[in-house]
């Protein structure tokens, strides 16, 4: 049997750039024209999400981004990782916690959900 580990985690791993671009693209408005008002936003010092209300007035910004929910949609096994700002956001959220199939703290307790035996820290 294969295993594997898909992590969809935005910007706890990767700079946050793409995850504003995906904003974008979904918002329909040119990337520069976003991070141009999240740039404003923050200089302004109101929180960056203000960005896409700016363009979407009324948008709940939490709503429309939970990882978990598509994962889980087309039936892939779905773990929280609890780490970075939105992960901590979400972790006490009922919803996500309902459909994650596990939460974790760290992408080191992932190994040991994909294959019980993993002992870690290059021991094979």
């Amino acid at each position: 049997m294969i295993r594997t580990v898909v992590l969809d985690v935005g910007e706890t791993l990767i700079h946050d750039d793409r995850y504003w671009a995906g904003w974008a693209d979904w918002l329909d408005v040119p990337r520069h024209t976003l991070s141009a008002l999240v740039g404003a936003v923050v200089v302004d010092g109101r929180d960056n999400a203000d960005a896409l209300r700016l363009l979407r007035p009324g948008i709940d910004v939490g709503a429309e981004y939970r990882d978990v929910f598509p994962a889980a949609a087309v039936g892939l096994m779905t773990a929280h990782l609890r780490r970075g700002p939105w992960g901590h956001w979400w972790a006490d959220d009922e919803t996500v916690q309902q459909v994650a199939d596990y939460s974790v703290d760290s992408l080191l307790d992932l190994p040991g959900l994909v294959d019980p035996g993993w002992r870690g820290g290059g021991q094979g």
